[in-house]
């Protein structure tokens, strides 16, 4: 979250990552910033926001054409992603063009909730904290389990 510039090069390089998703207050013009440093590379930018509510999904107007995903998750006090479960509903007043990442609390169960959501934008979910053995971990065996029932 609110890595400078510095890191994420050197993460991106020693990593050989092909995505990097910003999930904290970052500006435009940083993400502008950001891409002007890998031009020409295939990295690809997420913009992560925390939703609650329709108008939180302003904010993403300002993102059109730098970010190439955004994941919408749960909005919470702290920054960062929770585990928690919002409304997706509250998507339907996405008209935005970059396609979004689904996010907010999936966890093992929620394979019919995901299945049900539809929204022409979106491009996939986020899976994480309760797809994990240990911090980090993910589960070999619970992960394909979930996604076979997609």
């Amino acid at each position: 979250m609110d890595a400078d510039a510095d890191t994420i090069k050197r993460h991106v390089a020693d990593c050989a990552i092909d995505i990097v998703q910003l999930h904290g207050q970052e500006s435009p013009e940083y993400l502008q910033s950001l891409r002007s440093v890998f031009s020409g590379s295939a990295l690809l930018f997420i913009k992560a926001f925390s939703i609650a509510h329709d108008k939180d999904l302003r904010r993403t107007a300002a993102y059109e054409g730098i970010a190439d995903y955004f994941l919408f998750d749960t909005k919470t006090p702290l920054p960062g992603g929770s585990g928690m479960k919002f409304d997706w509903s509250v998507l339907s007043a996405y008209t935005g063009r970059t396609p979004f990442l689904l996010s907010g609390g999936i966890g093992p169960d929620d394979a019919p909730r995901v299945r049900s959501f539809k929204h022409e934008k979106l491009a996939g979910i986020d899976l994480n904290s309760r797809f994990e053995t240990a911090p980090a971990m993910k589960d070999a065996d619970r992960l394909p389990r979930f996604l076979s029932q997609l």
